[in-house]
């Protein structure tokens, strides 16, 4: 491993992620959805993201190595993406990009809020009670591995993707990832059902039961529309976020844990039971074989 080049990719990564949060959070002050958010909220989840972004980019790093070795061994030159159909132009290649992404990440989100154990490593990013620009990347740092098995590896047979191309396609997620989160009441009226906004996408945040496993897209709402998932904000529909128990990380430390703790324990709770019986068992055993328990010994 080389580790200039990977210190490179921390520190252009932490900038990157210091400039949205800067210019998000100055914009955010002018038409807030929620007025008065806590700053603390803001700064304690900037905390947990420098640690996460530094752990994010070590892991993208090696499975990106990891894909071009599997790339070259499957015929490519172990550089790019290259399997799926070539579209041209880039435009043309760039717009399937997106919606070949939207589409499988659809499903994936899907599946995190459907499955218990996906649940668990997804709910740090719904815990966040003061949903605003600092919320787009607050995803726990296993976020990133499972998308690249569930939505880039797949990607990948579908449509050839140059490194330029996922550069592009990058960019206009995390910009859009920003917009979306950010605490900015910017309705989009017609075109909510169209593309993702600040108010479609804080509805999937929303405490509000009625809200609940709703508006999966992260750019295009057709989908949610398409199978059933879709729920449209009213005009003046701006709910509070978070867990409906108000659940939340007391510390950087917790959050890295949180997903962890929870498979151990559901992971405990099933054995619970079976070593209950087993030393039920061995009871039993051990009485049967002791003399001073027998018949004889009455």
């Amino acid at each position: 491993m080389e580790i200039y080049p990977l210190l490179l990719k921390i520190v252009g990564s932490l900038w990157e992620l210091a400039a949205i949060i800067l210019v998000g959070l100055v914009l955010e002050q002018y038409i807030p959805a929620e007025p008065d958010q806590p700053f603390r909220i803001s700064l304690f989840k900037i905390r947990i993201l420098v640690v996460f972004t530094v752990i994010g980019v070590f892991l993208g790093n090696e499975i990106a190595l990891l894909i071009g070795r599997v790339a070259a061994k499957l015929g490519g030159d172990g550089t790019g993406l290259g399997f799926g159909v070539d579209l041209q132009p880039r435009v043309a290649r760039i717009v399937a990009g997106l919606m070949i992404f939207d589409f499988f990440y659809y499903w994936y989100h899907r599946l995190q809020h459907q499955s218990s154990l996906f649940w668990q490593q997804h709910k740090l990013h719904h815990a966040d009670p003061a949903l605003n620009v600092t919320s787009a990347t607050f995803h726990h740092w296993l976020e990133g591995p499972l998308r690249t098995i569930f939505i880039s590896i797949p990607m990948t047979f579908v449509v050839k993707l140059s490194p330029e191309d996922l550069a592009i396609i990058g960019v206009v997620l995390t910009l859009w990832a920003g917009l979306k989160h950010a605490n900015v009441r910017v309705p989009l009226g017609l075109l909510t059902p169209i593309v993702v906004g600040p108010q479609l996408h804080r509805l999937h945040h929303s405490i509000e039961p009625q809200h609940r496993d709703r508006n999966f897209a992260a750019f295009f709402p057709i989908y949610d529309v398409v199978f059933g998932s879709y729920c449209g904000p009213q005009p003046s529909e701006w709910p509070a976020t978070g867990l409906p128990n108000g659940e939340w990380p007391k510390s950087v430390a917790e959050a890295n844990l949180w997903p962890f703790v929870a498979w151990w324990g559901r992971i405990a709770a099933r054995r619970a039971p079976a070593d209950y019986q087993q030393a039920s068992e061995i009871g039993r055993i051990q009485v049967r074989s002791d003399p001073s328990r027998s018949d004889s010994s009455r």
